[in-house]
């Protein structure tokens, strides 16, 4: 930690310049202690690590955490850009109201926010309350990703787990993770989030140096929209391909179901396992999901039938009860909800042609969804369906938009 208090109740912050000037010689006159439990705190002025304030032991603050050097740095550089800009941050501030001390806290445009920065893993249980208690006192939390915790597969595709996704924000209608890294003083933006399966996605990079950028302008511009469907057939393939041969493949529940309804993988039509438009509320993989509807309701439908979007809803609810379709947690996105993906896909079959939308509630099947009988078969349909519809999948994924 950055902040302490002095024996007269003052506040020292290591991350103020003119403190770390007199701060060898206050340490020979002056005990410091927690602004939240009020133990007593060691200054560690060494030459590896960021200059802070330790408990003397394992403490039972509540806020007890030991800091890295990554940790330390980052969040002392996030302090010194916002000060810069004269929002006057203040680091580690301690609210005994929330009993909240986070990384910075400042108030702007007449709102107040909180700047957690975190390089390492928390129990989802912590960063929930965290989160919670931040709202209910009118604080909006702005969580940031270390860059230690970004694991980049390739140019365009990224690993994030459960406790990442966690960071997601929603800014200009869309889904972005906010990740900060000290050593390259770089700030990433990662956007235009696609699910592939659990952990991996499709994105986009904004890489800029934090240092220069303003406060109000340093978001991307989000209008800005990278294709992805060529990434998305390939890594849809290999989805498939781990999927059916990985060691867990014999007591996988999808497979099992779709063996049971004499079903194969690798003969799935391209109408199953579309990237769509609120897919990152959903845990369980596109193709996953999207292949339980055509079980469930789509294939029991001739053409010139109507299918309900609550018959579709329920159908979808049933196999989240089931636990067969996971929900993924996202607190600071709450104007969301999985449903809104479902809804999406029926919007983006509706466009495709095989579905015509007869009222708000209400869908006609104007072709059938149809299975290949063999490989060949199933790679020229694949092969025809994003080449006519590729381009108009991509635009749907990316419009704020509803045609309802």
């Amino acid at each position: 930690m950055l902040t302490a208090h002095n024996s007269s109740g003052q506040r020292v912050c290591l991350a103020d310049e003119r403190i770390r000037t007199k701060v060898k010689e206050l340490r020979k006159v002056e005990d410091f202690f927690c602004p939240e439990c009020g133990c007593r705190l060691v200054l560690k002025l060494g030459d590896k690590k960021a200059w802070h304030f330790a408990h003397e032991h394992r403490s039972s603050c509540s806020d007890y955490k030991r800091e890295t050097l990554y940790h330390l740095s980052g969040k002392k550089r996030i302090y010194e850009w916002l000060k810069r800009w004269d929002i006057s941050p203040e680091i580690e501030p301690f609210d005994p109201i929330c009993r909240q001390r986070p990384d910075v806290g400042f108030c702007w445009n007449k709102k107040k926010y909180v700047v957690e920065y975190q390089c390492s893993p928390i129990p989802e249980t912590l960063f929930l309350k965290r989160t919670n208690v931040f709202f209910e006192n009118d604080y909006y939390p702005i969580w940031i990703l270390g860059g230690n915790q970004l694991k980049r597969l390739k140019n365009n595709v990224v690993s994030l787990s459960a406790f990442h996704l966690l960071f997601t924000h929603l800014l200009r209608g869309q889904e972005v993770l906010i990740v900060y890294c000290p050593v390259t003083k770089q700030l990433i933006i990662l956007h235009q989030l696609v699910p592939i399966s659990t952990r991996k996605f499709l994105c986009s990079f904004y890489i800029n140096t934090l240092e220069y950028l303003k406060p109000s302008s340093f978001l991307p511009d989000l209008s800005i929209k990278q294709p992805f469907i060529l990434n998305w057939v390939l890594e849809l393939k290999r989805f498939k391909d781990r999927l059916s041969t990985g060691p867990g493949a014999y007591n996988n529940c999808f497979l099992r179901t779709l063996y049971q309804n004499r079903l194969n993988i690798h003969l799935l039509p391209p109408q199953l396992g579309v990237p769509v438009k609120n897919s990152l509320l959903i845990e369980t993989p596109p193709l996953i999901w999207q292949t339980f509807l055509f079980i469930d309701v789509f294939q029991h439908h001739k053409a010139g039938q109507l299918i309900s979007l609550s018959s579709l809803i329920e159908a979808f609810s049933k196999r989240v009860r089931k636990k067969e379709i996971l929900l993924r947690r996202l607190p600071l996105v709450k104007t969301r909800n999985p449903g809104e993906a479902v809804l999406s896909y029926m919007e983006i079959l509706t466009i495709l042609g095989y579905f015509k939308l007869v009222n708000n509630s209400m869908f006609q099947l104007k072709k059938p969804i149809t299975i290949s009988g063999s490989i060949p078969e199933k790679i020229k349909m694949e092969r025809l369906f994003y080449n006519q519809f590729g381009l108009q999948i991509e635009t749907a994924y990316h419009s704020t938009k509803s045609f309802y």
